[in-house]
């Protein structure tokens, strides 16, 4: 197809991780697909997207400097790929899952959910984003709006932000003091009997 096409991640982490799918489309057209990822996101969007043949590489600076070491013919930020392909709501790429965690880290996470869980099932509420962000209250929910389910013994919850607990799943069930509310997104309902 006529060398390497560079498509850079522009916007943030959630934007990054929605429009990933696009990538395996480009590389099955027969694109050399080379993608610039935040740091935060590269390990798992290099384990994700390889097998596909895209190649990921973390970016060093801001979206706006493009690694001067990359060689490339093109380059496309990503977000514009919906557009490029002509996307409607009915052709959005859905292969699911797309995004597969090292075997080494969902080990380790199975292990610290069922730790704090048990074999109950586990659904993850993504609800705030990065608290440095400028419009943050804009774009995440108040912890009081998620309501008392959070404290319900029907539930139990888990905060994988690493500013509980060094990292480890916290219990919400019964709030240890150095624990925040607002860094909770994990919680595991009962199964019905």
């Amino acid at each position: 197809m006529g060398g390497t096409l560079l498509v850079t991640a522009e916007q943030g982490l959630g934007d990054t991780l929605q429009f990933v799918r696009y990538l395996p489309l480009l590389a099955a057209q027969g694109h050399s697909v080379v993608f610039e990822a935040q740091v935060p996101v590269f390990t798992l969007l290099w384990h994700s997207l390889g097998r596909h043949g895209v190649r990921v590489v973390p970016r060093t600076e801001t979206p706006a400097r493009v690694h001067d070491d990359l060689p490339f013919a093109r380059h496309v930020p990503l977000l514009s790929l919906p557009e490029r392909f002509g996307t409607r709501l009915d052709s959005v790429p859905a292969d699911t899952p797309y995004l597969f965690a090292e075997p080494s880290r969902q080990a380790l996470w199975r292990d610290r959910l069922d730790a704090v869980a048990g074999p109950r099932r586990r659904i993850g509420i993504a609800w705030q984003g990065r608290p440095a962000h400028a419009r943050d209250r804009e774009r995440s929910i108040p912890a009081a709006a998620l309501g008392p389910w959070r404290y319900r013994t029907s539930s139990s919850s888990a905060c994988t932000r690493p500013t509980a607990d060094r990292g480890a799943p916290a219990r919400t069930n019964r709030r240890p003091a150095s624990f925040r509310w607002t860094n909770c997104c994990m919680t595991s309902p009962r199964p019905r009997r």
